[in-house]
């Protein structure tokens, strides 16, 4: 048990009760094993003092809430696959626009973009560069917006 006064623990406790992810099904049963699970793992932090008592909820709420994505993910899995399928292709096309922009790979265009595979070949980047078809011109409305913000 810890140390933290009766209406301390009771206020961490229905700090919990209030935070927890829901589960899955609406069965008051579940609701309340979640809580008591919630609760154990608060007691046997065993804070000492409000201070701790308030990291005691953030870390039992932290490992609930990660299950809960993990479940997630676990049942979502192709949106996820599909996500960094689209984060990746969001990722190629801005840093073809910044080397449009850019008038090449520069330095500054490799350190900002050092998680994307930039393209080597000259002749590559100087179509990127010079080329005129409606596509690559697309680019110039967001070229160089990217390294700016983050400048």
């Amino acid at each position: 048990m810890s140390d933290l006064s009766t209406p301390a623990t009771l206020e961490y406790y229905d700090e919990l009760a209030k935070s927890l992810p829901a589960p899955v099904s609406d069965d008051p049963e579940l609701r309340h094993r979640r809580l008591s699970t919630a609760i154990e793992a608060f007691e046997v932090l065993r804070p000492g003092d409000a201070y701790e008592g308030r990291l005691a909820v953030q870390i039992v709420l932290c490992g609930a809430h990660a299950v809960e994505c993990m479940f997630e993910a676990s049942i979502h899995r192709e949106d996820f696959a599909k996500r960094s399928q689209e984060d990746f292709m969001r990722g190629q096309v801005v840093a073809a626009a910044q080397i449009r922009h850019d008038g090449g790979v520069t330095p500054r265009t490799k350190a900002f973009f050092h998680a994307v595979a930039l393209p080597t070949d000259p002749a590559v980047i100087n179509a990127l560069v010079r080329g005129t078809s409606e596509l690559l011109t697309m680019l110039d409305t967001f070229g160089g917006e990217q390294i700016g913000k983050a400048a």
